[in-house]
């Protein structure tokens, strides 16, 4: 996979906080800020595609799609997160039947 490297400023008391963190952890900085950045970039997409869900915008599985999970792992977070289904049992026999 090509890579990129990306520059960023952070105060100097956040890079001390990461830099334990990534001590405590075994890591060095950078392979702990692409954890962090791909666990916090996941947490976005699934926010997002459960405002869109929420607002009516997209289907279910449109937004299983938009968050990058399976339809059974997204409904899975539905009752943790206080989410609930927008649609009929027929629609979600025709959701799971795509």
């Amino acid at each position: 996979m090509k890579t990129k490297t990306l520059s960023l400023r952070m105060e100097a008391d956040e890079v001390k906080m990461l830099d334990e963190a990534a001590a405590k952890a075994g890591l060095d900085r950078a392979s702990l800020l692409k954890r962090l950045l791909r666990r916090g970039y996941a947490d976005y997409r699934y926010e997002s595609a459960c405002a869109a869900y929420r607002r009516g915008e997209v289907s279910l599985s449109r937004a299983a799609e938009m968050a990058g999970l399976s339809l059974y792992d997204l409904l899975s977070r539905f009752p943790a997160d206080g989410l609930q289904l927008n649609l009929t049992a027929e629609d979600l026999r025709r959701e799971l039947a795509s």
